[in-house]
């Protein structure tokens, strides 16, 4: 299982060519956004830089294939290069012709393996992390910063309380 445990960690993906590897630059975006904001900022600028960095974590594949990987092995499975092949759409035909799976199915299925091996610690902070409506407004610039609220005209946020609303007010 050591074996296991190091391809997941290293993410082995076969044979490639250095400067291919997206967590590395989700590493620089993130260094480079938080010398960013050791700049005089107003508070919005702020906001808005922090949801540049989260929309690129919850969209970088490598994160889940680290995770679901890990899950897998605890429960004593191999190291999958393409744990998500399934999720490519539409099935059946080349790789290059498929449109890969958006954030929501490859988190959705992460906490479902997660959930089937007893993982129910990862699932909750998924579900704490994620948050599909935030990542899709934000990506497809539907949002307003506006006082303390983030509004969206087409997300649904969930409160606490369980009550939809296209605003969440824990913008600022």
């Amino acid at each position: 299982m050591k074996f296991e445990y190091a391809c997941a960690l290293l993410r082995v993906r076969g044979m490639e060519d250095v400067g291919w590897d997206p967590l590395e630059e989700t590493a620089t975006v993130f260094n480079d956004i938080g010398s960013l904001l050791q700049a005089p900022l107003n508070d919005y600028a702020r906001i808005r830089l922090g949801l540049l960095v989260y929309s690129r974590m919850t969209e970088v594949d490598a994160i889940y294939l680290i995770l679901v990987n890990m899950v897998e092995i605890t429960a004593r499975e191999r190291y999958r290069m393409d744990p998500f092949h399934d999720l490519y759409r539409p099935a059946g035909r080349a790789r290059y012709e498929q449109y890969p799976p958006s954030a929501k199915r490859v988190v959705k299925r992460v906490k479902e393996r997660a959930a089937a091996r007893g993982c129910d610690e990862l699932a909750g902070l998924l579900d704490w992390f994620f948050n599909d409506a935030v990542r899709n407004a934000f990506f497809h610039s539907d949002y307003v910063l506006f006082g303390d609220e983030f509004r969206s005209r087409e997300g649904t946020f969930i409160a606490k309380d369980g009550v939809r609303s296209s605003i969440s007010s824990t913008a600022a």
